[in-house]
């Protein structure tokens, strides 16, 4: 199973009517929650984990450009897995960035002047920044063949950029980032001239070290 994931292209609300938009696949799998920047992050969408030891989970499918986007990856295997996260773009002009892993939750007191009666608290989201690479596109494919129930990626594009992480065995460690998708041209005719195309797909893969392989189509 496929699973899709949109970016809308803000600038093209009036016309999404125009077009048929695919409705999303459900989820699988119980719903985790994370807090994370002062709010309850819900991971409820995941792909099917058919032959997969890395699972990927998002808080939704469809999301607007350069907005906000936490996702989750599971490590359910007794190994530690040092991980490429690859991006997969169908427009090349767009990008991912702001690209950044979870580190911990912080919780600052305020006091008064006193220094002993508490005022309030604090929670504030530590997140460490992680650097774009160019992933090493034959070895993601060869990877991607020692796993006999992953169907052959079928996306217009090619692997964008990535970054490496780390995740222990049995845990799951949480990012986010931002893609900009580039304004596309508006036709108002469409019978004579190529049609509005009001999003844009992406993929996620995870590769792992010892044998971990996850997606998100």
């Amino acid at each position: 199973m496929k699973k899709i994931i949109t970016i809308i292209v803000l600038a093209a609300a009036s016309f999404t009517a125009w077009f048929f938009i695919e409705k999303p696949e459900p989820p699988f799998g119980a719903v985790s929650f994370m807090e994370l920047d002062n709010k309850t992050i819900a991971f409820n969408y995941e792909d099917s984990k058919t032959d997969e030891n890395l699972v990927l989970k998002l808080t939704s499918n469809t999301y607007g450009n350069s907005e906000m986007i936490y996702f989750a990856v599971e490590n359910t295997t007794a190994i530690d897995q040092n991980i490429v996260v690859v991006f997969t773009l169908k427009d090349n002009t767009s990008k991912v960035y702001d690209v950044k892993e979870f580190v911990t939750n912080m919780t600052f007191d305020r006091y008064a002047s006193d220094s002993v009666t508490l005022l309030g608290s604090k929670v504030v989201t530590q997140w460490a920044d992680k650097a774009v690479i160019e992933p090493n596109k034959t070895l993601l494919e060869n990877a991607i063949k020692l796993f006999p129930s992953v169907k052959d990626k079928i996306t217009v594009g090619s692997y964008y950029a990535g970054f490496t992480s780390s995740v222990p065995a049995s845990s799951t460690k949480y990012y986010k980032f931002k893609i900009h998708a580039s304004a596309l041209n508006i036709w108002l005719d469409n019978k004579e001239h190529p049609p509005f195309e009001p999003s844009q797909e992406f993929y996620i893969e995870v590769f792992g070290d010892n044998g971990g392989y996850g997606h998100s189509y």
